[in-house]
């Protein structure tokens, strides 16, 4: 019986890639002497923004985090209006058939509340779990989420775009729907992983979830 669906946040939820990217380069601009491509940020990726940029500039992480989310909420709306078409009809239906929301991420609790603001979030989840600075651990945020509403892993699935959202969600035994609707979806990699179903649009999650709530 599903009881509760966990979602990623970055490419899951929204396209924020664009706008985290111009943030990190607003970021190291004001903090270091040389350039940065965006795949050499995105190598970094994985601990919260702090662990990026520690990784980067080192010490002037602290500083570089300020100018980050400076940007980040002065260019939300220009670069990132709303979620992926489809989605809050997609948390309607979850909480409409009982189920609980949670967002599991691995970024900063304060860009997290950008989104979360930006985008009425807190409508609809129930519990959040944010990324930290030494790198993530979502099969522990999994887990503390069941923990707290009482579930079995068997009770929750968590829908997430990237390769390690697989590997997570199975440490923690919950079945995954690899979301694979973002610009930058990997879709080899997501398939090589053999999530539990691959979602290429927003309405085959939908389906999915509709399928898995009615036989709830």
């Amino acid at each position: 019986m599903l009881k509760c669906v966990m979602f990623d946040m970055d490419g899951t939820i929204a396209d924020t890639e664009p706008l985290c990217l111009d943030a990190f380069q607003a970021a190291l601009a004001a903090t270091s002497d040389r350039e940065f491509t965006k795949a050499e940020i995105k190598a970094t990726y994985g601990p919260s923004e702090e662990g990026c940029l520690k990784a980067l500039v080192g010490d002037r992480a602290g500083e570089g985090l300020k100018v980050y989310l400076e940007y980040y909420r002065a260019h939300h709306r220009r670069l990132c209006p709303a979620p992926f078409p489809g989605l809050p009809e997609v948390f309607d239906l979850v909480r409409a058939r009982g189920a609980a929301l949670a967002l599991i991420t691995g970024k900063s609790a304060a860009s997290l509340a950008l989104d979360v603001a930006a985008f009425g979030l807190e409508k609809w989840f129930q519990i959040i779990k944010t990324g930290r600075p030494e790198g993530p651990d979502k099969p522990a945020d999994m887990r503390a989420v069941l923990d707290e509403l009482g579930l079995e892993p068997g009770e929750a699935v968590y829908v997430g775009d990237a390769p390690m959202d697989i590997t997570s969600s199975r440490a923690a035994g919950l079945s995954i729907l690899a979301a694979a609707w973002a610009p930058g979806a990997e879709l080899d990699q997501l398939r090589s992983l053999k999530p539990d179903r691959l979602c290429l649009t927003v309405t085959d999650l939908a389906g999915c979830l509709k399928e898995a709530l009615t036989l709830s």
